[in-house]
């Protein structure tokens, strides 16, 4: 815990009861091992229905996690920055420290002679802590493409996978992204564009967010934007004019998507694909 008293506040009826329900959601994060971003907080509120889902309410939210650290009412360790963070250089006393550290940081690739060979791909920055556990654990790589790929990035996967390809392996990406116009065609360009840089097709596999999620989790809509030039087509897909976001799932629910044993993804990947683009309506909630 790292409550520090730096500027005392007298909090209105409003924000206390925001300050309130900060701790308890960050506690219910905290107990699974998260760390939650302002961002991330922020979507908890509104798929809880205690602000909207608009730039005036995440301000809000913004000011009073502010106010409530300073004032000592809210943990610093359990809010973080993702964005800005300190570039370190690593030092050591001598020789035998570093060989250590080398020692400690030694693995083996449990990958090679698998069949798959996954990376897992997130449209969000601020949901990279909710897959970088389960990646760790497993040594997948794991990229946040932050809305769509640049052609730079798309080229160099391209690449890599048609290495991995030449190498006798399947390259696998796990795709994780809002189910709104943007999102669905996001996980269709990206298969696409690797499979023109790739020469050959790879498979995009999207996780998250899927139409059997939505159905399990029930989780809240917002309605498509009308000047997205893409709402035309995801509207006749999706006939109802709402947009579901993986942002608002839960993270332990997106964690349960992710492979869990042995010989690659294989399995579980097949048990967490769900439902295929057009199979129901989403449902506003």
């Amino acid at each position: 815990m790292a409550r520090e008293l730096f500027i005392p506040h007298r909090f209105r009826a409003h924000t206390r009861a925001l300050v309130d329900h900060a701790n308890t959601i960050i506690a219910e994060y905290q107990a699974q091992g998260f760390r939650l971003t302002l961002r991330q907080l922020f979507y908890q509120f509104v798929s809880r229905d205690l602000l909207e889902n608009i730039q005036k309410q995440y301000r809000t939210l913004q000011r009073t996690l502010v106010n409530g650290r300073n004032a000592g009412e809210i943990d610093w360790d359990e809010i973080e920055d993702r964005e800005r963070v300190m570039q370190r250089w690593a030092f050591f006393r001598n020789p035998a420290e570093r060989l250590e550290a080398a020692a400690r940081s030694y693995r083996e690739d449990p990958w090679a002679g698998q069949r798959y060979r996954p990376e897992v791909w997130i449209e969000k920055e601020a949901l990279v802590g909710v897959i970088e556990a389960i990646c760790h654990e497993y040594r997948v790589p794991y990229l946040a493409h932050k809305g769509g790929n640049s052609a730079s990035a798309m080229y160099e996967a391209g690449k890599r996978f048609a290495d991995i390809i030449s190498q006798g392996q399947i390259p696998l990406v796990l795709h994780l992204a809002d189910h709104d116009p943007t999102g669905v065609f996001m996980t269709e360009d990206t298969e696409e564009r690797l499979a023109l840089y790739a020469g050959q097709d790879i498979e995009v596999r999207r996780i998250a967010l899927t139409m059997a999620q939505v159905r399990r989790y029930q989780p809240p809509a917002n309605f498509v934007k009308e000047k997205d030039k893409r709402t035309p087509d995801y509207v006749r897909r999706f006939p109802h004019p709402s947009v579901l976001g993986a942002r608002r799932s839960e993270p332990d629910r997106h964690r349960q998507s992710y492979p869990r044993r042995g010989d690659g993804v294989d399995r579980a990947a097949k048990a967490a694909e769900g439902a295929t683009p057009g199979e129901a309506q989403p449902q506003a909630y």
